[in-house]
């Protein structure tokens, strides 16, 4: 009795898993073929539908990051906080902040409207700075060990501290150092005027107007815009599609086999 009601928690847990890994794993399969098998268009001569462009920002007015000050059309702020305790360390969001606005993407033919909050932004950080927090004694050192909160002191603000860039290679930002109780970490993503973009999705008419738009389309939801290059993001979903496809075997498999060892065994 109690190998039937294990067998049928095993079947119902791994069945959900098991339906969300075919679905994620589809989906990524099914967003490089239409990536893949999209021909690039010039902004004047893109048709109505789904499109693929290469273009540069512009706009008529700019946001500005939080950090760095910059011009942009879109940005992701982060900032963290290093803690550690006797049992655990890592970091600890202290802000999280995305914006954007409506904005063109042009070429040498024209340019074309970009409904911002319709599309999904997949940007590589352009800053990662790591403010140093005072450095203590050995006596403060186990105090914040016994009490490990961070304190507003012990976070601070970033003026009149010592600033180091964190490595960023191939898009991603570097995970390893040593870091000490009260450090901050900002990392930035954002799109600045003449930032090269790849997009991909609909070209329709903006609401109540004749002016064309990129945006979600009715059926086909894809819409994103990335600093990457097509290479670079087809490289990106397939070692994403391969990666979740082995998962999905390994998960598949584990039930059958448990199963099967069960139903041996008697």
């Amino acid at each position: 009795m109690l190998n039937i009601v294990i067998i049928i928690f095993l079947i119902l847990g791994f069945s959900v898993l098991w339906f969300y890994l075919i679905f994620t794993t589809y989906n990524k399969y099914r967003i490089r073929h239409l990536i893949k098998d999209t021909p690039t268009s010039k902004i004047r001569s893109a048709a109505i539908g789904l499109v693929e462009l290469n273009g540069k920002v512009i706009a008529d007015k700019y946001l500005e990051t939080p950090f760095s000050k910059q011009n942009c059309v879109y940005y992701e702020y982060l900032k963290q906080v290093f803690y550690r305790t006797d049992k655990s360390a890592g970091w600890r969001t202290l802000a999280h902040e995305k914006k954007h606005i409506d904005y063109y993407i042009y070429d040498d033919t024209g340019k074309i409207k970009v409904k911002a909050d319709e599309v999904k932004y997949v940007v590589s950080p352009k800053i990662a700075k790591l403010v140093l927090a005072p450095r203590f004694s050995v006596k403060q050192i186990f105090e914040i060990l016994k009490n490990p909160i961070i304190t507003p002191e012990q976070q601070g603000s970033i003026e009149n501290k010592e600033i180091k860039d964190i490595e960023i290679k191939n898009g991603k930002v570097n995970e390893f150092g040593y870091y000490y109780p009260g450090d901050l970490r900002i990392i930035e993503r954002f799109l600045e005027p003449d930032n090269q973009v790849y997009v991909i999705g609909t070209l329709g008419n903006e609401d109540n107007s004749d002016q064309h738009i990129i945006k979600k389309g009715k059926y086909e939801k894809t819409c994103f815009v990335s600093d990457s290059s097509e290479e670079q993001i087809l490289k990106k979903y397939n070692l994403e599609f391969i990666l979740l496809l082995i998962v999905t075997i390994i998960i598949t498999s584990l039930p059958l086999i448990y199963i099967l060892k069960l139903i041996i065994s008697g």
